[in-house]
């Protein structure tokens, strides 16, 4: 059986591990936040190397979500570490201190790459 996971209606991120068990983490409710970067739609070729996203004027965000059409990496903050993007992505800071964030495509084929930022 295949590892599944959800946002839950209330909240909750649930990783469900047939015969392991069910694994949720509490959300937070909501983020205020007073600038935001509309969701942007990137194509992005394959062999593209750290392209920058669009903070749209925010220089401290408290999230970052990214949505995929298949594999990218993502650096946040000018990380030399790639964190493998496919499918969702979501970094929540309550302190404010994603700055910046890169994304890098060597997937083989072009990929549709959907993000927004709220700081």
């Amino acid at each position: 059986m295949a590892i599944t996971a959800e946002i839950t209606g209330e909240g909750v991120f649930r990783i469900t591990d047939p015969g392991k068990g069910i694994y949720d983490f509490q959300l937070p409710r909501s983020f205020t936040v007073t600038q935001f970067k509309p969701p942007e739609l990137r194509n992005v070729a394959n062999g593209v190397t750290d392209l920058a996203l669009n903070f749209g004027g925010i220089t401290a965000a408290k999230w970052l979500v990214i949505e995929t059409d298949g594999a990218i990496t993502l650096k946040v903050n000018g990380s030399a570490t790639a964190v493998p993007v496919d499918t969702l992505y979501i970094e929540v800071s309550s302190g404010g201190l994603i700055t910046a964030a890169t994304i890098s495509n060597a997937s083989g084929a072009s990929r549709a790459v959907r993000y927004a930022i709220g700081g």
